[in-house]
């Protein structure tokens, strides 16, 4: 090895294991990761390693996303070495967002994945743990011909104690496109969330509820051909709806955005840590601008994050029949 390849080996290994060990001390070998899930041009197969403490998974090499995810979760492929780093590699790439949602069949026009998961089971980094069954994930795939407003079942209060969630279709009225929303019932439906969209893209809703310590999350995909045509993004309009059905507080906010880089605001906040916040991701690599939507704390126990393509628009909602509190959280362009 030359004294330049040799340099330049050095640095590329000490930026591996400071990231790895994120910048803290530790009596413990830094990790490091090797080709974290890489399939670009002259690679034909998705491949990883993790070592830490001396302990190699080896270089794993799959086909598909499917097996790469499962592969992550095999401790007797990977000589049981470096779990915790497979694990929260796991939660980064194979859990919720489009990494599980997949493609729409032909004959589909909406796919949904929803997941029940335990709070209780997580890991000191925060990440919840795959390894242990305690969570539960239902597929469902419908089509839908467009013309009357339908509901699907996602997952059942029979068979899980994570809520009863549902997909809504319904059809466009007039310049109106038609609208998808996904709803989550716990408490034998005394809490209801809820997050909206206009069809044609892909819609996600996460509930972190820690009362019950349980989250729920649904992503759904709808068909393209829903889809409105594209609308000026510089200009979000943003409104909210806080309080109770008797004294509610009612406020509005334009937002102004370049659409080059990451917007955040927090649009409401009270003395008890709730919080209102809107985020607007920018295009990337072909994918369309994204807005999310964050509830924080509703009734001290409860979060509630939405993601939707902000040309769509995006709207969350939460009401709890023994709390009495209303929440109504709506962004989309201003030219909509």
């Amino acid at each position: 090895m030359n004294k330049l390849n040799s340099t330049l080996f050095t640095l590329v290994t000490l930026t591996l294991m400071a990231c790895g060990n994120g910048g803290g001390g530790s009596g413990h070998q830094a990790p490091i990761v090797v080709n974290p899930l890489q399939n670009g041009a002259g690679i034909s197969s998705l491949t990883y390693e993790f070592k830490r403490n001396g302990c190699s998974t080896g270089i794993q090499r799959f086909q598909s996303k499917k097996d790469y995810c499962d592969g992550l979760l095999d401790d007797a492929r990977n000589a049981n070495c470096a779990r915790e780093m497979r694990l929260e590699h796991y939660n980064r790439v194979c859990t919720g967002g489009p990494s599980t949602i997949g493609e729409l069949s032909p004959m589909s026009t909406v796919r949904c994945t929803a997941n029940g998961m335990d709070l209780k089971d997580r890991t000191f980094v925060d990440n919840i743990n795959p390894f242990n069954p305690q969570r539960r994930q239902i597929l469902t795939e419908r089509f839908w011909g467009g013309r009357s407003a339908v509901t699907y079942d996602l997952m059942g209060t029979l068979v899980s104690n994570y809520g009863k969630s549902q997909i809504s279709l319904q059809p466009s009225k007039g310049s109106m496109a038609a609208q998808s929303e996904i709803t989550i019932g716990q408490n034998k439906n005394q809490e209801r969330f809820s997050a909206r969209t206009s069809m044609g893209g892909q819609l996600q809703l996460t509930v972190t509820n820690f009362d019950t310590e349980r989250e729920m999350d649904v992503v759904c995909l709808t068909d393209k051909a829903f889809r409105k045509v594209n609308k000026d993004l510089s200009t979000v309009r943003c409104s909210f709806t806080m309080g109770s059905d008797t004294n509610p507080l009612r406020k509005e906010q334009i937002l102004q955005w370049d659409q080059r880089k990451p917007l955040e605001r927090e649009v409401y906040r009270n003395r008890d840590s709730e919080a209102l916040i809107v985020r607007l991701i920018p295009p990337h690599h072909g994918a369309e601008a994204k807005i999310e939507l964050e509830a924080i704390e509703l009734d001290i126990n409860k979060t509630i994050r939405a993601e939707s393509g902000l040309n769509e628009g995006l709207s969350i909602g939460y009401r709890s029949q023994q709390s009495g509190t209303l929440m109504n959280f709506s962004c989309a362009p201003a030219s909509k």
